[in-house]
């Protein structure tokens, strides 16, 4: 482990999350009907990013290894955890296991949706 390497995906996700605030607040003032649209936003502009970077085999190559780490490690995942939970579930479907991503995308979301009414109940 190399400590430059920490110091990107801090520095990435310090932005990401910059990031997913200013587009937070800029929704508000054009959200209807109490939609989530700033996090949809975030979500969709991540993953697009994420695959983008992806596609241009950052993580394989060591002179733009650090580029990955910074913007798809580090800022996209500031700026969405769900841009990594989609490639992950892509990279499992990309390898032949379509039943272990669906049982991912199911039980990510029901441990998420169980845990908000775990703790959030009246």
């Amino acid at each position: 482990m190399n400590f430059s390497f920490i110091l990107l995906v801090f520095l990435g996700s310090g932005l990401g999350g910059c990031f997913r605030f200013f587009i937070s607040l800029a929704s508000k003032s054009v959200g209807a009907f109490g939609f989530p649209f700033g996090t949809l936003t975030a979500n969709f502009i991540s993953s697009m990013v994420a695959a983008y970077l992806i596609s241009k085999n950052l993580a394989n190559s060591p002179s733009t290894y650090s580029w990955y780490l910074l913007l798809v490690v580090g800022f996209c995942g500031g700026f969405s955890t769900f841009s990594t939970f989609g490639v992950e579930t892509w990279e499992l479907i990309a390898t032949g296991k379509g039943s272990l991503a669906i049982f991912y995308v199911a039980i990510s979301m029901f441990l998420s949706l169980f845990s908000m009414w775990l703790f959030l109940r009246n």
